[in-house]
């Protein structure tokens, strides 16, 4: 996911008018019933979130205790607000606020909830004790075997992904019990969506308000269930698995899948689906392949091989031949440009062997051999050929895999100027990078100072002096994997032509 800049804190007087509000609030909840001689009072319209809660209790969508229950854990976190001050009563106060929002807009439905009163749960349980964690740390609390971060600014936030990722770690690790376990909490909080299941957001992020879904998470959490089954045999993995996958059938907001004119593209965010992000759409194939491999569904095959052909036929256009593009606007910055190497290897190594339903059948004859004892009279399955083409994944692995030790290039476009004019100095950069430059000439500088550009034709603006003459440019580039260059150049200043003036005509 993409950095996002921490809104500033309200003010004094608004986290005075919050806390009354709160007690105000409180006040409200406790109050004794009318007695029969009282005067009738219109009962007053209780919080989008609460209002929610007794909406989906009358209809019978959700039980009485876990109703009593989503109560409690609201009016300990009003409680809890009301006396909490700093970084930790701000950062609670944007929960309970975020998720006001969500009831409000009426997105807030029984499975919603229960991922909204664990959000609500376990913000109520770090910010009274604990300081403000790292952008980016990953935080496990006790009684979850979910990732929760902080995103300043919205309080401690469900990060599916690295749930997803923390499953399909305990695969690897043979944690087959915490896997198991991990996936069975994560299914509990499920969305219907696009006749499937879906894991949602439920934090602003960039321009996308929530709930918002990603084909990078979708694609993550549809490895980790397949897997779940293969090591297991419960069904309820495998069918988890089959209804995730309906999400890559499906247009935004509800499912993941985009159009492009080479094919469909999976997008990273439903709510952004004209972004288009090349780590999470590589990944999304790598789920999707693990996926079809281990299940043998027709449907999984299908979508990749969809994707596969977009992929092979967009991939160069994310390769500038010296560093990797994040989208088709940005280069990558270095977390970006470390992980599509990592996923595209990762592809590399799946589609050399075969394409993944066939990869699914040659597994199967294997064990069936294997199972009628692997006698002589049985010949041994011959294992897929390559995918055609894919080996595309594997040489772009390569390429941007150097690119990580090949210094920046630069050249010099510009090398004679006009004196007494502002003009540009331009020259060349092949990659992402920071660069300090100076201008000088016999020991006075005329122009320093530094910035941070990406590849393709750059200029600094110059006020070139009067002074004709020689003068020294040095660029000095540094890539965001440290690798540096430098370029020392002459300038050639020309005096200004002075204008030609017709002879005056004699009288």
């Amino acid at each position: 996911m993409r950095d996002q800049g921490t809104p500033p804190f309200r003010s004094a007087r608004a986290r005075a008018l919050a806390r009354a509000a709160t007690l105000t609030l409180l006040a409200l909840l406790t109050l004794p019933a009318t007695g029969a001689g009282a005067p009738a009072r219109r009962a007053p319209k209780p919080p989008p979130f609460l209002h929610a809660i007794n909406t989906l209790r009358a209809a019978g969508t959700i039980s009485a205790s876990a109703a009593d229950s989503y109560r409690h854990t609201y009016s300990e976190a009003l409680r809890t607000r009301s006396r909490l001050h700093g970084t930790g009563g701000e950062e609670l106060s944007a929960a309970i606020a975020g998720l006001e929002a969500i009831a409000a807009g009426g997105s807030l439905q029984a499975p919603l909830l229960h991922s909204a009163a664990l959000t609500l749960e376990r913000n109520l349980q770090w910010w009274p004790h604990h300081p403000a964690p790292a952008y980016g740390t990953d935080l496990t609390l006790p009684g979850t075997y979910l990732i929760f971060e902080r995103y300043p600014g919205h309080g401690l936030q469900i990060q599916w992904l690295a749930t997803f990722g923390r499953a399909n770690g305990y695969y690897q690790d043979g944690q087959t019990g915490a896997l198991a376990a991990l996936l069975r909490e994560a299914l509990a909080m499920a969305i219907p969506a696009a006749g499937g299941i879906s894991w949602d957001y439920l934090f602003p992020f960039d321009s996308g308000a929530p709930p918002w879904r990603s084909a990078l998470t979708q694609a993550t959490a549809l490895e980790a269930l397949a897997r779940a089954y293969q090591r297991t045999h419960e069904a309820p993995f495998l069918e988890a698995a089959d209804a995730a996958l309906r999400l890559f059938q499906a247009p935004p907001p509800e499912g993941v899948r985009t159009s492009l004119a080479a094919g469909p593209w999976y997008a990273q965010y439903t709510f952004a689906p004209e972004d288009h992000i090349i780590n999470g759409f590589i990944q999304a194939l790598v789920g999707l392949y693990e996926y079809t491999q281990i299940t043998g569904s027709p449907s999984g095959a299908a979508l990749f091989a969809e994707g596969d052909a977009t992929a092979r036929a967009l991939l160069p256009g994310f390769n500038t031949g010296a560093w990797s593009r994040y989208d088709q606007h940005h280069e990558s910055d270095l977390s970006y440009h470390d992980l599509l190497t990592e996923f595209l290897a990762h592809l590399c190594t799946l589609t050399s062997a075969g394409e993944p339903l066939a990869h699914f059948e040659y597994e199967r004859a294997l064990q069936a051999r294997k199972s009628a004892g692997g006698s002589a009279s049985t010949p041994a399955p011959r294992p897929p050929a390559p995918i055609p083409g894919d080996q595309l994944y594997c040489e772009t692995a390569s390429q941007l895999h150097a690119d990580l030790h090949t210094p920046p290039r630069l050249a010099l476009l510009t090398h004679s100027l006009t004196a007494a004019a502002a003009q540009r100095v331009a020259f060349s950069l092949s990659k992402i990078a920071t660069l300090s430059y100076t201008i000088t000439r016999a020991g006075h500088t005329y122009l320093a100072g530094w910035l941070q550009a990406e590849a393709g034709r750059r200029s600094l603006l110059w006020k070139v002096p009067a002074q004709p003459g020689a003068y020294t440019l040095r660029l000095r580039a540094i890539d965001l994997a440290g690798n540096h260059s430098a370029l020392t150049e002459q300038l050639q200043v020309r005096a200004p032509k002075r204008p030609h003036r017709p002879a005056r005509a004699r009288t």
